[in-house]
């Protein structure tokens, strides 16, 4: 998480921000983080397939 992300993803979000995002996205969870945490990551398989195959 970098220093811009914690103005909605902190743990300290201006209240009139929290409203706008509540109503925009009400299923979000994804504050309380600090600068430097991990937010979210995701992997990738792919099975590949050779001539031999």
């Amino acid at each position: 998480t970098g220093e811009a992300c914690l103005g909605c993803h902190g743990k300290e979000i201006k209240p009139e921000l929290t409203a706008v995002i509540d109503q925009r996205y009400p299923q979000d969870k994804a504050r309380g983080f600090a600068l430097g945490e991990l937010r979210g990551a995701f992997t990738l398989r792919r099975i590949i397939e050779t001539a031999n195959d």
